[in-house]
């Protein structure tokens, strides 16, 4: 599951990057020019996620000085990382990320949808606070369908019609996003075609709740403001 979530993750960033509107980048593997760092007076110690929030600041501070500043991400860099190989760690990240997530939006919501920021402002800010609720809407939605089976409710039919629709259309566009990723990175072996549809199918009913519970809790910690930053073993 983290490896497709890896994948279309970067997929998604060369698409944003072609919009100059690329917020997120690998922080275990970034590099950023001295004289943007300079001015911007290096990473944030307080951040929860300092890869994410140096670069709104570094949007922002191109923009108040007409600077042709881009972030962008390069097809032919490899590394290796280390994934949460856990329950408990994959929660623990999550928790982070998301926490993170809401403190820098929190931190920069007057640059949503400020024109001043271009497509920043008008389009990409405002994408991210729909992404903030989406959890929440997430666990709504499966109490009610959990309510809905309990009292055997005649709409579940029409629901699961709608269920098998989304997964026809996440199936076509995960398959074209691999051969996307295929001819822009790397070549894939035949084993991720296969593997790449039990993802699609799996993911709705399992891996996507485990990401929203760990949202869920990233929400308890910026709220009840118990923020760590733990390595990541």
């Amino acid at each position: 599951f983290q490896k497709f979530e890896y994948i279309y993750s970067f997929v998604a960033r060369a698409g944003w990057m072609h919009s100059n509107a690329l917020f997120l980048v690998s922080g275990a593997f970034a590099a950023y020019r001295k004289e943007v760092l300079v001015p911007l007076k290096g990473f944030d110690p307080h951040s929860m996620v300092e890869d994410y929030e140096i670069n709104h600041r570094l949007y922002r501070y191109a923009y108040d000085h007409h600077l042709d500043w881009k972030i962008g991400v390069v097809a032919g860099a490899s590394a290796i990382t280390d994934a949460p190989a856990t329950a408990n760690k994959f929660f623990h990240q999550r928790q982070r990320w998301f926490a993170g997530f809401l403190q820098t939006q929190c931190a920069n919501l007057d640059m949503t949808v400020n024109p001043k920021f271009g497509v920043i402002g008008r389009f990409m800010l405002p994408i991210k606070a729909l992404d903030a609720i989406q959890p929440v809407l997430g666990v709504v939605a499966l109490g009610l369908l959990i309510w809905l089976i309990a009292i055997e409710s005649p709409a579940l039919m029409a629901i699961f019609w709608v269920v098998m629709i989304k997964l026809s259309i996440d199936l076509l566009f995960n398959l074209w996003a691999l051969l996307i990723y295929h001819r822009w990175a790397e070549p894939l072996a035949g084993q991720l075609w296969i593997q790449v549809v039990v993802y699609t199918l799996l993911t709705p009913f399992s891996f996507q709740w485990l990401r929203h519970m760990g949202a869920c809790l990233g929400w308890w910690s910026y709220l009840t403001k118990r923020l760590d930053w733990k390595a990541q073993r």
